[in-house]
């Protein structure tokens, strides 16, 4: 488990670059460390991963140049094998009233889709009227955005994107990028998204709309519109509705990524799917908050069958005793169509009301039947006790018990350790409140 090179020798870059006053720097930093003792049916009866992540962000390092790096590093102790690593890293430099960034990256400029690119990108955006940015690459796939590296590397990604803010009439993006591989064009992407909040109404509602057009194939990928409002001070309720149809590829033409997660879909759908949805928040007091959410879709499956299915659930988050020191949460889904159903219940506790003492434990059920007459159980639960060593220092113990199809029953138990700082002008007081990283999978409610 060690450090990319390239990596390494792209931070060695950026600090070069550190030639300004101290006080001009802004920096913040993560570390955080993750082991587990997994005890499981089988041959392999024992495993012991462990994953390391770390995170560091600087801006204003000199004339406004900055950074940022993320990395994921895992190992299995008793295997002595380990796992696809994760890294990204890139420096800001500013160009008079331009940036580029140079690195490994994150790129969004497409709506519903998220790529790792090795790219450069330049971006005109200084919250005017007018903003837009062009960018160029080739694409990486590594755990955690879209698994491990299953796909060809030789991909090459371009496009760009403008953004146009009115103050009657709201922001519409516009942008294009295309996707080849192997010399293969796969995408050739255009999208237009659009928003406004119409905040002369009562209930200030803000509507939304995105279109997507995939021009290589001439297929009409995506459409979604929707509105949110509040139809009363303590009420939050939207309706949505959608239509998207992935692209159908020539047996020449690789297979592209599915940009749309939805698990009824993926599973069942081999055309197109039709959406509606419809939401509520409702501020029942001041301590209790519920929620309700309600899906039916139309697609069809291999066999051009019509299926319809349903997805709702029901929300509630609680604080006992106000302050948020004290956190319930929990959440009954159901999920329905004519190939089974599914339904769940998830409660997560959290307490901070002890000094440096955090306590929290969340549990999961779920039930499945079906149409081939398979039905099962799936739980899982953790309980974890954490205390503050230092200042934004966290040390904690956790024990995990599951059961699946696959295991009868799986024990796991793990520890973490994690650190958060920040200098602005001096060293600010460590904090849990503003973590850089958030310790990953498993304790999000």
């Amino acid at each position: 488990m060690g450090l990319p090179r390239r990596f390494v020798l792209g931070w060695a870059a950026v600090l070069v670059l550190r030639a300004g006053e101290l006080h001009a720097l802004e920096f913040s930093g993560a570390a955080l460390v993750n082991s587990q003792l997994r005890e499981r049916e089988g041959a392999a009866a024992i495993e012991a991963p462990t994953n390391a992540y770390g995170a560091l962000i600087g801006t204003n390092v000199h004339h406004g140049i900055g950074g940022e790096t993320y990395f994921r590093l895992e190992r299995d102790w008793s295997r002595a094998d380990g796992a696809s690593d994760f890294y990204l890293g890139f420096a800001r430099l500013p160009l008079r009233g331009f940036e580029l960034s140079l690195g490994r990256q994150v790129l969004d400029e497409l709506p519903g889709a998220l790529y790792v690119v090795d790219a450069g990108r330049l971006r005109f955006d200084r919250g005017g009227p007018v903003g837009f940015s062009l960018f160029g690459g080739q694409p990486r796939y590594f755990e955690p955005l879209q698994g491990a590296e299953l796909v060809s590397q030789d991909e090459q990604m371009f496009g760009g994107s403008a953004r146009l803010r009115w103050v009657a009439l709201g922001q519409v993006v516009v942008s294009f990028a295309q996707l080849q591989r192997q010399q293969r064009r796969l995408n050739q992407l255009g999208s237009a998204t659009w928003s406004h909040t119409f905040r002369h109404l009562r209930s200030q509602p803000q509507a939304y709309a995105l279109a997507a057009y995939d021009s290589a194939e001439r297929n009409v990928q995506q459409v979604t519109t929707g509105v949110g409002l509040l139809p009363h001070p303590r009420v939050f309720a939207r309706i949505e509705g959608s239509y998207y149809r992935p692209s159908s590829r020539s047996p020449a033409a690789l297979p592209g990524l599915d940009r749309f997660v939805d698990p009824l879909f993926s599973l069942i759908s081999a055309s197109s799917l039709q959406q509606a949805r419809c939401g509520v928040q409702y501020r029942w007091r001041e301590t209790v908050w519920w929620s309700a959410d309600y899906g039916l879709q139309a697609f069809e499956d291999s066999n051009g069958q019509s299926i319809t299915g349903n997805r709702g659930s029901v929300g509630l988050v609680w604080l006992p005793e106000g302050d948020g020191l004290e956190i319930v949460r929990s959440e009954f889904g159901v999920t329905d169509s004519r190939g089974g159903s599914l339904f769940a219940l998830r409660a997560y506790y959290e307490n901070r009301v002890y000094q440096r003492i955090l306590f929290r434990t969340k549990m999961e059920v779920g039930r499945f039947d079906k149409i081939t007459n398979e039905q099962d159980i799936v739980v899982t639960s953790r309980v974890g006790v954490a205390y503050e060593l230092a200042p934004g220092f966290l040390m904690e113990v956790n024990v995990e018990g599951n059961r699946s199809p696959r295991f009868d029953y799986e024990f796991r138990l793990g520890a973490f350790l994690t650190y958060n700082l920040h200098y602005r002008d001096g060293w600010q007081a460590p904090s849990l409140e503003r973590p850089v990283l958030r310790y990953p999978g498993g304790w999000a409610g």
